[in-house]
C-alpha cells in the first residue's frame, strides 16, 4: 500500500540486473541506487526490494553501497564513478542532505536524471538548491515521531513521566524529523512529561547502549525510551539488561527490522513504528523506470508506517505487514 502525499573511495557492493536488450544498449539504460550502509539491515532489505523489483520486470539496476552509514565522503565518490557510466537515472539515499544535494547536481549536469530515498533531500531542498528531483520516495518521519508519542500518551503510567529520547547521526535531518515529530506531539499529549535527554548515538548499537546506561546512572529511574532506529535499540535493550530495568522501563523504537519484531514479542520493545524499505526500494524501482521515460517533476510519495505491537504482530490483519522482511 502506497500513501502519496503530500554511494573510488569505497566500492563494496555492486549487484546488477540486466535484460537482454539493457544489456545491448548498455550503461544509458541503468538505474544506478546508491545506498548507504550494507551492515545496516534497514538498508539491505531496501537493496533486496531493489533488486527482486528491478530482476522480475527485466530493469537494469545498479546497486551501491557504503561500508557504513557515516562515510558520507565514500559515497561522494561512488556518486561521480556512477556519473562516469552515464546510467539513466541516479537514485540516491544520502548520508547527508549536503552529500546528495552535490550529488544531485553533479550528475544533473551530466543530463542524469536524478532522484532520492529515504528523504535525505526533500524535491523543494533540491528545488532551492537548483536541482529538480524527479522524485522522492521515503517515509513521513514527522508524522512516525507523531505515531510514537501518541502510543507512548496511551500506555503512559503519569501525565509526568521521565523520558529519554536517543537520536541518531548528528545533523541527519531523517533523525531530526523523527525527534521533532515526537517531542511536538508529545509537548500536546504529555506536557508535564519530563525529557531527561535527547543524545545521539550515531546509528550504533554500542553508543546507544553506552548512551542509554549513562542516563540510567544519572537519571535514576526512567519511565520510557524513544529511540529513533531499530539498529540502535538494540543496544538500548541491553542496557536495560544490565542495569536490571527492562520491567520497569518501556521501549518504543522505529523501523520494524525483524530482530526488533521478535524482541516486541518477546516484550523487550512495547512498540516499534515500521518503516518498510522493502516497498521503498520497489516503488524507487518502479518511479526511476518510469523517469528513465518521461518527466516526473518531483513526485513525493510516502510509504505507510504501521505500527507494530505484540497484539498487531500476532493478528497480522494489516495487509501492509506483508511487506515486512
Amino acid at each position: 500500500m502506497n500513501v502519496i502525499r503530500n554511494t573510488l573511495a569505497s566500492l563494496l557492493l555492486m549487484t546488477s540486473f540486466m535484460c537482454p536488450t539493457a544489456a545491448e544498449q548498455g550503461a544509458e539504460e541503468e538505474l544506478v541506487f546508491i545506498l548507504k550502509g550494507r551492515g545496516n539491515v534497514f538498508w539491505k532489505v531496501m537493496r533486496d526490494g531493489i533488486q527482486e523489483t528491478a530482476a522480475s520486470n527485466g530493469i537494469s539496476a545498479v546497486v551501491l553501497n557504503t561500508d557504513d552509514d557515516q562515510t558520507p565522503e565514500a559515497q561522494l565518490n561512488i556518486c561521480l564513478t556512477s556519473i562516469a557510466r552515464r546510467p539513466r537515472v541516479i537514485v540516491m539515499g544520502a548520508a547527508t542532505k549536503n552529500v546528495g544535494i552535490e550529488c544531485f547536481k553533479k550528475a544533473a549536469a551530466a543530463g542524469i536524471t536524478v532522484a532520492d530515498v529515504d528523504g535525505n533531500v526533500s524535491v523543494q531542498e533540491a528545488k532551492e538548491s537548483g536541482v529538480n528531483l524527479a522524485f522522492t520516495v521515503t517515509s513521513d518521519n514527522v508524522a512516525i515521531g507523531r505515531q510514537a508519542a501518541e502510543y507512548i500518551a496511551s500506555i503512559k503510567s503519569s501525565d509526568s513521566p521521565k523520558i529519554l529520547v536517543i537520536r541518531g547521526l548528528p545533523g541527519n535531518i531523517v533523525s531530526e524529523q523523527r525527534a521533532r515529530g515526537f517531542l511536538e506531539r508529545l509537548n500536546v499529549l504529555l506536557p508535564a512529561a519530563r525529557i531527561v535527554g535527547t543524545p545521539t548515538a550515531d546509528w550504533d548499537r554500542m553508543k546507544a547502549m553506552n548512551t542509554t546506561l549513562d542516563f540510567m546512572q544519572r537519571e535514576g529511574d526512567i519511565d520510557l525510551i524513544f529511540s529513533v532506529s531499530d539498529v540502535m535499540t538494540t543496544g538500548v535493550v541491553e542496557a536495560l539488561k544490565i542495569s536490571k530495568k527492562r520491567e520497569s522501563c518501556r521501549i518504543v523504537s522505529v523501523d520494524g527490522m525483524a530482530d526488533a519484531r521478535k524482541a516486541i514479542i518477546d516484550g523487550g520493545i512495547s512498540a516499534d513504528v515500521a518503516q518498510l524499505p522493502y516497498l521503498m526500494g520497489k516503488r524507487a524501482v518502479e518511479l526511476a523506470y518510469k523517469a528513465s521515460r518521461e518527466v516526473l517533476g518531483g513526485v513525493t510519495e510516502y510509504t505507510a508506517t504501521p505500527l507494530l505491537t505484540k497484539e498487531t504482530l500476532q493478528r497480522a490483519e494489516n495487509p501492509e505487514l506483508a511487506f515486512l522482511k
